[in-house]
């Protein structure tokens, strides 16, 4: 039993270990890193000092040289946050520092042809959707 006990310790520590490695090696590649926002789903990813993604990012992947991320569309109404199903998509080329800006049916597009991406990358979170897309609509 105490093994068990002494083998799950040291397997979570090599796993926090591993993501803190890769967390540090992702951020000295790109140069980007991701800022908490006021709220949940409201995080932003910087790149270089540049606001890639301004408010509600998600998620990104690298496919050198291009770091593509997504984010949501939030805006504020009477000072309540306000969440959509509206997804944006943030191509990042971290040689020249440039960024393209796509909403989704331009992204499954270029996806299509260039990354090849699965369709899970586009899909919102169904917690998102159900907790908070449209939620100034209801």
């Amino acid at each position: 039993m105490n093994k068990i006990i002494k083998f799950s310790v040291v397997l979570i520590i090599l796993l926090f270990l591993g993501f803190w490695f890769y967390t540090i090696y992702m951020t000295k590649l790109t140069g980007c890193s991701m800022k908490s926002g006021d709220g949940f789903f409201q995080d932003r990813l910087i790149c270089d000092k540049q606001e890639i993604v301004p408010t509600g990012y998600l998620s990104s992947t690298l496919l050198e040289p291009k770091l593509i991320a997504r984010g949501v569309t939030i805006y504020q109404e009477n000072g309540k946050a306000c969440y959509t199903d509206e997804q944006k998509f943030y191509i990042y080329n971290i040689e020249d520092k440039t960024t393209q800006v796509l909403n989704l049916e331009e992204f499954i597009k270029i996806n299509a042809v260039s990354f090849k991406l699965p369709a899970e990358f586009y899909t919102l979170p169904a917690d998102y959707l159900k907790d908070y897309a449209n939620n100034c609509a209801k």
